[in-house]
């Protein structure tokens, strides 16, 4: 199979808009469950880890497609293994020990009670409380990114490499039963379907296994963009209880394989253009400028809602406020913050290159 060039400019666009939607459904579920819908009369509470599943579906995606680009096992690959853990190390901790230590220094934290030791064990990857669960699972797998890219860059053919992958997801889902994970579990093993499937998206979109849209005219064009904002909906759990349905807010949480095929489904489709109101609407400068800011929007939306709910404000309006304080807060920190420590990165690796 011919491989595809790296990803281009409208690529890149649109996959930072995918990013700045995970993070807004992590506030818009949050704030409903804080009482603060921002869609007036449908609460979206339940749905903020269907927006992290897609965080780990795209982290998969990006890094086992640069490694796709130049594989390990080859000339310098010590050299590259090395530049890639400085680069990752800096784009995730130096914002994540800023945001746990002042959560430490404040009287009532920053949403999450934080003291000296638990400081520690999250720095160490050894705790995930509320809403940081997801960072010591999404940095675990960046240790096992080469090892997965070494795999799809083989020279084993493809059948053998989506058996591989397969098998991989069958003994995770057998060594780490869904039915038996825990709530903001931080073991890797419970989610890795999710990131298995965004890595072989990537060998599948270098691959050109997936077919590129016709691009034809007319309403049809349009009839995947439909069906997919009615199959979103309805994984809402007040859409389906509205409807009748017995829906826990926690009814879609542990089907990890499920939103890994998903997501990744979501973002082939974007990319081959299978969807393009949505690709379109992905690109919208202001959706791209969230995907560049969702770490911190991530990690800062909790203490942002709480402020906003105390404001002498009219009560709908809360949810939106917080919204804005999180965006305001998350921009200053990336560019205070996460962009200096990408090029102090870059130019330690540029040294050790």
């Amino acid at each position: 199979m011919a491989s595809r060039p790296a990803l281009g400019a409208a690529d890149s666009a649109a996959i930072d808009g995918l990013r700045g939607l995970a993070a807004l459904i992590v506030v818009a579920s949050h704030a409903s469950g804080m009482g603060l819908n921002l869609i007036p009369g449908l609460s979206l509470a339940g749905t903020g880890k269907y927006g992290v599943y897609l965080f780990f579906v795209i982290s998969a995606f990006l890094l086992t497609n640069q490694w796709l680009q130049a594989p390990p096992g080859g000339p310098g690959t010590s050299g590259a293994l090395g530049r890639y853990m400085v680069r990752r190390v800096f784009r995730i901790y130096p914002l994540y020990a800023v945001v746990l230590l002042v959560g430490w220094l404040l009287p009532r934290g920053l949403g999450v009670p934080m003291d000296g030791p638990a400081v520690w064990t999250h720095l160490t990857l050894r705790e995930g409380r509320e809403i940081y669960w997801s960072v010591p699972v999404e940095f675990k797998y960046y240790l096992a990114i080469p090892l997965v890219a070494w795999l799809l860059a083989s020279r084993l053919s493809p059948g053998w490499k989506w058996l591989a992958l397969i098998m991989s997801v069958l003994l995770s889902l057998w060594m780490f039963p869904p039915s038996l994970s825990p709530l903001n579990s931080i073991a890797l093993g419970d989610y890795l379907p999710v990131f298995i499937c965004g890595s072989a998206t990537a060998w599948a979109c270098r691959a050109g296994v997936f077919p590129a849209s016709s691009a034809a005219g007319g309403a049809a064009r349009f009839g995947p963009d439909l069906f997919l904002g009615v199959l979103m909906a309805a994984t809402v759990p007040a859409v389906l209880q509205t409807l009748g349905a017995q829906a826990p807010l926690d009814l879609l949480h542990r089907q990890f394989l499920a939103w890994g095929v998903f997501w990744s489904l979501v973002l082939l489709c974007v990319l081959r253009g299978w969807l393009p109101a949505w690709a379109a609407a992905l690109r919208w400068p202001p959706l791209q400028a969230c995907g560049r800011w969702c770490f911190g929007i991530y990690l800062l939306h909790m203490p942002a809602l709480h402020l906003a709910k105390r404001l002498p404000l009219p009560e709908f309006s809360h949810g939106w406020v917080g919204l804005a304080i999180a965006l305001a807060v998350a921009a200053v920190a990336h560019l205070v913050i996460e962009l200096p420590a990408m090029r102090w990165a870059g130019r330690i690796t540029r040294r050790r290159a």
